[in-house]
């Protein structure tokens, strides 16, 4: 038989229904009839279940079926905090801060960011010419940025994540330090 979320469940189960954390476990006899029994259970609107066991004693049902609830539970509460708390972060980028974006796989790259703007949640930036401050080894070296002096155009918005960094492209990019920054190149 299916429910009306169309998820299989045994004919002749037992509906546990645990609306607290939208979930459901289906409890059905294993024949012939003895001790053992099984368990399917779904976790919010999935169909695919989350675990499908036989188990030989209520008890041990029950220690499963409550340890999945609670770890359901907490797992929608790190979501709610983690939703409060980019829901109440104020970034603490003004304008004229520079930001420090080191990428790369084989070489290490090293851009610069200048905040030309800013909102509650977002910054806007444009990419800063740097100056090497000195070779530290083979085709590598130290960097630092040079404020208002732009090598392109501003980028869109981009949102600032608590601990004041933003997303790019391979990385993110966080309030440079003030210190000269390590880059390596290739020829």
């Amino acid at each position: 038989m299916t429910d009306e979320k169309g998820r299989w469940a045994p004919d002749g189960s037992i509906l546990l229904d645990a609306p607290e954390v939208n979930a459901v476990i289906y409890r059905y006899p294993i024949y012939p009839i003895g001790q053992r029994f099984g368990a399917i259970a779904y976790a919010g609107n999935a169909k695919k279940h989350a675990w499908h066991y036989t188990f030989k004693s209520e008890e041990r049902f029950l220690a499963t079926a409550n340890e999945w609830r609670a770890n359901l539970k907490a797992h929608a509460d790190r979501i709610a905090a983690a939703k409060t708390a980019r829901t109440a972060f104020v970034h603490g980028l003004k304008v004229g801060d520079v930001l420090d974006y080191a990428w790369g796989y084989d070489q290490t790259n090293r851009d610069f960011f200048e905040v030309v703007a800013t909102t509650t949640k977002t910054v806007t930036l444009r990419p800063i010419a740097s100056s090497s401050t000195g070779e530290d080894g083979f085709m590598s070296g130290r960097f630092v940025p040079l404020r208002t002096k732009y090598i392109g155009p501003a980028l869109n918005p981009k949102l600032v994540q608590p601990g004041n960094y933003v997303s790019m492209g391979h990385g993110s990019a966080s309030k440079w330090d003030g210190t000269p920054k390590y880059a390596t190149w290739y020829a």
